[in-house]
């Protein structure tokens, strides 16, 4: 019998429901980088993706980590009964959240105003863009309630698919329609929108779902408890953020908006290479914790080498199809304008196949216990990012910032799976594999 019978078919449609979601997210964001790209230009896109970059990163600290504690929290309260700890984890989180907002925009207004050291176009997409923050980060609580009470789908689904969706579809109805110039000041104004409808559609989904007795119930708060979870939740996460975008914001500091956007294209492109290795994060993670609470070690490692093989099968035409035809990708989807991101495109489809070798390993450490050591990685990787993208981006440009991608790459995934094989005896990488080949007898 399969070890994936030991949880329910209710179970695997939601994992499922979570891949299906992940595709999406991936080809709508494929699809909206296209229509964007073509009708902004190389220029106007990269004030837009600097801008984006840097409110994702201005956005770490108004978040708090607090997503992933409602998921953890609210799953605990909801099994126990304890509803009126739901209402107030929700009230308490949403106030927070709302008033660093509040904090923030005010602040960064004051300040652009006080010093006025970027360009008047990207201080008009910067203003937009503070605007977007409150409604994300509130947003993605509303997403996090929903997945804390077993609504993963519905959870993922406003953010991930009908946010992109909203944006496509007003970008093309802008582009046809109205005379006035598609600037990057339009598309994050249009991507205000668009967020501020999935969220108010978020919103309903969770008064849908969401407890009768939560409504009735008195609030009760465990507030110190909730702040030192959401401590080390804030640090891995907005490590992982700014760890992310970080090539971008040096590259908009050391170079120009349109190096920017065709390194952003080229970024995009090679996250399709990872994509399977998201779908098996979905589905993995919690087979991951069930196993290692049973001190079932051996079967980690099984399912982990079968969660490298179908990433690896899937990833690797992939990675072929970048590689060779990524010119002609380039050229006929986005412009002439973008092809200098060609050599960029093919470093960072290896550095997302690197990723995809390493397998499920932050997951695998996370779902394990050992979340201090995917931070600990992470920020070594951080740190390794940021001195070669000094070093090597006014050397190279956006090449020079892939290389530094790639080597921080190697340097997380290196450390997880060394750390994943002491402390776990598990390899999740594609050397794994080679247990295969061990049973194949010539």
């Amino acid at each position: 019998m399969s070890i994936f019978n030991n949880f329910s078919l209710k179970h695997l449609y939601k994992s499922l429901g979570s891949v299906f979601i992940q595709f999406g997210n991936a080809i709508f964001g494929f699809v909206l980088s296209i229509v964007l790209a073509r009708n902004l230009g190389a220029y106007e896109y990269g004030n837009y993706t600097y801008v984006f970059a840097l409110i994702s990163v201005l956005a770490i600290p108004i978040q708090l980590g607090l997503p992933n504690l409602l998921v953890r929290f609210i799953a605990q309260y909801q099994s126990k009964g304890e509803f009126g700890k739901i209402k107030g984890i929700l009230k308490w989180s949403n106030l927070i959240v709302a008033t660093l907002s509040l904090l923030l925009i005010v602040a960064v207004f004051l300040i652009m105003n006080y010093k006025k050291t970027i360009s008047v176009e990207r201080m008009a997409t910067l203003r937009w863009g503070l605007l977007l923050i409150p409604v994300l980060a509130l947003g993605a609580l509303r997403g996090a309630s929903l997945r804390g009470l077993r609504y993963v789908v519905l959870g993922k689904l406003p953010d991930m698919i009908l946010r992109q969706l909203f944006f496509l579809i007003f970008v093309v109805l802008f582009c046809s329609f109205i005379s006035v110039e598609f600037e990057s000041k339009q598309a994050m104004m249009l991507h205000l929108i668009s967020a501020f409808l999935a969220f108010i559609v978020g919103s309903f989904f969770l008064f849908k779902k969401i407890p009768r007795e939560t409504i009735k119930a008195r609030s009760e708060y465990e507030t110190r408890r909730w702040i030192s979870v959401a401590i080390p939740f804030l640090l891995t996460g907005g490590m992982l953020v700014l760890n992310n975008r970080l090539s971008i914001l040096m590259l908009g500091w050391m170079t120009t908006p349109e190096d920017v956007g065709i390194y952003e294209i080229a970024v995009k492109g090679s996250t399709l290479v990872a994509f399977s290795l998201l779908a098996a994060n979905a589905v993995l993670g919690p087979y991951f914790s069930k196993f290692y609470t049973e001190n079932k070690m051996k079967k980690i490692q099984h399912i982990a080498r079968l969660g490298i093989l179908g990433s690896m099968i899937v990833a690797l035409p992939i990675v072929f199809i970048l590689i060779i035809f990524g010119e002609q990708i380039l050229l006929h989807f986005y412009g002439k304008d973008f092809l200098m991101g060609y050599n960029s495109l093919k470093l960072l489809t290896i550095g997302q196949m690197i990723n995809v070798a390493a397998g499920s390993v932050g997951l695998l450490l996370n779902m394990t216990k050992y979340e201090k050591l995917v931070f600990k990685g992470l920020t070594l990787s951080t740190i390794v990012n940021i001195i070669f993208n000094l070093v090597l981006i006014p050397v190279y440009g956006i090449n020079g910032a892939a290389i530094s991608t790639i080597i921080s790459f190697l340097i997380w995934n290196i450390l997880l799976v060394r750390w994943s094989i002491i402390h776990l005896d598990v390899d999740p990488s594609v050397f794994s594999l080679l247990y295969y080949f061990k049973k194949i007898r010539f």
